[in-house]
């Protein structure tokens, strides 16, 4: 029954009908600018996320240069002489040391943490040099920087 009134309302064209059909297509091309309106700026900025990401997965790079060392105990010479000691891992050990480096990041003093981040850049850096794969759910080096610096600006 309700399939045959649709039916015979899209169907119809005479007065009344199709003014209605004419407002109600304007609300739905209305509602669809609204909405895309709204989620352009979400999705601009997903996009340039996702581009940085795909950039240094294909460059096979972090670029550590381009962050700011978190700890005020941080130094650039501590970075390379870190990046150093880490480039000769074997790749269980630097595993191992991405997975406890990593549970510290995230958990702990603000301090801390800071440090546990900023060594984390070096030993995934190392990681994907060396093309290797991610736990999963793991959130990456830059997710972790950037909301640091969003909890203690």
């Amino acid at each position: 029954m309700t399939t045959g009134l649709i039916s015979r309302f899209m169907r119809s064209d005479s007065g009344a009908v199709a003014v209605d059909m004419a407002v109600i297509m304007a609300g739905v091309v209305g509602l669809g600018i609204a909405t895309t309106a709204v989620v352009i700026t979400g999705v601009e900025d997903v996009s340039g996320y996702i581009d940085v990401q795909l950039t240094d997965m294909i460059d096979g790079q972090v670029d550590l240069a381009s962050y700011s060392l978190l700890s005020g105990s941080s130094t650039e010479s501590w970075r390379a002489v870190l990046q150093e000691r880490v480039s000769r891992f074997n790749d269980n050990r630097l595993n191992r040391v991405y997975t406890s480096t990593y549970r510290r990041a995230t958990n702990g003093s603000v301090n801390r943490r800071a440090r546990q981040i900023d060594r984390l850049g070096v030993i995934e850096a190392e990681m994907v040099a060396r093309d290797m794969d991610f736990p999963d759910g793991n959130q990456r080096f830059a997710d972790l920087h950037a909301a640091w610096i969003a909890e203690n600006s």
